[in-house]
């Protein structure tokens, strides 16, 4: 079970204990081990480079505590480890960090038996801090994953695993008192630390015990090695657990197959997995990436197999508008009327969707045998699609079939849901033809998509959040006189 870690860069420390030298020409190499339990009141901050007024504020906006612990309530990931580790927000000399603060940490992450690592900067300089020791930590064996909101500095120092987003110092776990996006940045982070698998020795010597033929893992390993068919993964470090969610049809993820090769076609089959069992819902070539076929393609999925409560897709046709400033389609607006919100992965990130990824790959190995050249006929198709759920186990499943774990969703499909029930007491407005609302003495924009649509207005002092159906689709800053689309959108709380 995994047993994750959080390292912070923020110089937190206990109250009255010693802080961090943040005026040391070199920095301060020194770590603090702070148990789980101690309260956030009891907590200061050595800031330098950032603004501590948000983690002072709320502690989740750098030290996620609370939310990871509401992670492993829920059984999102194994257990959180009993200390996480704070480190200056300063410490210049990069040689320092590599030679002596960050074998120190990795020594004590071994110690505790730590499993995977969750690093968060608070600075600019704080990215390559911990870039440096996320590569110490994972040369040790234990990956990591790091969240950024600074691009620059994060690819100079190119640590093993990242997360980008567009965020502010200071607040890098999400904005104070947000507790749905700070949970939503959580999300996507954990969702890079999956790793491609791939079938090996224990996975075949399950299949052989199927045909009656009884092998030790480590026989088919030999076996496998004298033929010159163990891949090499020299310099990864596979993560002990993939981060998922604890029920089916709680997420599903969705995407096109990449066509590699001759271009006999412009795009692959549409793939539909669930994010719990692995269950491929559907795999069909479309033919297309336009807007009809693929809807057609999930109400066929919705009838047979329920409706998710969300579904996961990439920044791509027909889901994802590039040319419109929100991303909004026609495409999102129907998923959304049957309840489904929407999620995205982060832009040039495809580990996102890590599990998509890995089906899709066992669908290109599965080009190779001698029926290969029929991959694009339903047929072949669905006797692939036959054979992932049915009869391969997965070793994420503890070798069991992805049929063997997927049941239906409870939830039915309407292929003509009434008006959304936003709850009594809701302030509703209706989005004109052009998209935009009037409100406050002006226009403001929300979607050309959401055209003629009732939205939800939810006022919280001089922000005005926007929601269609269960989804936050735009926040309207009255003191800034601006409106900004939401890049990761949450469900409306207690709805």
């Amino acid at each position: 079970m995994l047993n994750l870690a959080l390292i912070s860069s923020a110089g937190a420390f206990i109250d009255g204990t010693d802080s961090f030298d943040i005026d040391s020409k070199d920095g301060d190499p020194t770590l603090r081990e702070i148990p789980i339990e101690v309260d956030a009141e009891d907590l200061k901050y050595a800031a330098r480079g950032y603004d501590p007024q948000s983690v002072i504020e709320d502690r989740n906006a750098q030290i996620p505590i609370d939310r990871l612990r509401e992670y492993e309530a829920n059984s999102v990931i194994g257990s959180l480890n009993q200390v996480w580790w704070s480190i200056s927000s300063y410490i210049p000399n990069a040689r320092l960090v590599a030679d002596e603060l960050a074998p120190k940490l990795v020594e004590r992450l071994s110690r505790q038996n730590i499993q995977a690592a969750l690093l968060i900067p608070a600075s600019r300089l704080c990215h390559q801090t911990l870039g440096i020791i996320a590569r110490a930590i994972e040369q040790s064996g234990t990956p990591t994953i790091l969240i950024s909101v600074d691009r620059k500095v994060t690819d100079m120092v190119r640590p093993p695993r990242t997360e980008y987003y567009v965020g502010e110092l200071g607040s890098v776990a999400g904005k104070p008192g947000w507790p749905e996006y700070q949970l939503r940045i959580l999300d996507e982070t954990l969702r890079g630390a999956e790793t491609f698998d791939q079938p090996g020795a224990r996975k075949l010597a399950v299949l052989l015990q199927q045909e009656g033929i009884q092998l030790p893992v480590v026989t088919v390993h030999r076996v496998l090695v004298r033929h010159g068919l163990v891949l090499d993964q020299e310099g990864r470090h596979p993560a002990t657990r993939r981060f998922e969610r604890t029920a089916p049809n709680q997420l599903w993820q969705m995407d096109f197959k990449g066509h590699k090769g001759p271009a006999v076609v412009s795009t692959g089959p549409l793939s539909v997995l669930d994010d719990h069992s692995r269950y491929a819902l559907a795999l069909k070539q479309t033919g297309s990436t336009a807007y009809e076929p693929v809807r057609e393609l999930l109400e066929e999925t919705f009838q047979g197999c329920g409706v998710p409560e969300a579904m996961l897709m990439d920044h791509g046709v027909p889901w994802w508008n590039g040319q419109a400033p929100s991303g909004w389609t026609r495409l999102q607006v129907w998923l959304m009327k049957q309840g489904v919100r929407c999620y995205f992965s982060g832009v040039r990130h495809p580990q996102t969707q890590g599990k998509v990824e890995r089906f899709h790959g066992a669908l290109q190995r599965a080009r190779q045998r001698a029926d290969g050249h029929q991959w694009l006929s339903q047929t072949w198709l669905d006797n692939f699609r036959h054979e992932y759920n049915q009869l391969r186990p997965h070793e994420a499943l503890d070798m069991r079939t992805p049929a063997s774990v997927w049941k239906p969703s409870l939830r039915p499909y309407n292929p003509d849901p009434p008006d959304w029930d936003y709850g009594p007491g809701a302030e509703l407005r209706k989005v004109n033809g052009e998209g935009d609302l009037w409100m406050e003495n002006r226009h403001w924009v929300v979607s050309r998509a959401l055209a003629s649509e009732t939205v939800m207005l939810q006022r919280i002092d001089q922000r005005i959040l926007i929601y269609f159906c269960n989804t936050l689709v735009r926040q309207i800053d009255l003191a800034a006189q601006r409106s900004t689309a939401v890049e990761r959108w949450d469900p409306i709380p207690n709805l």
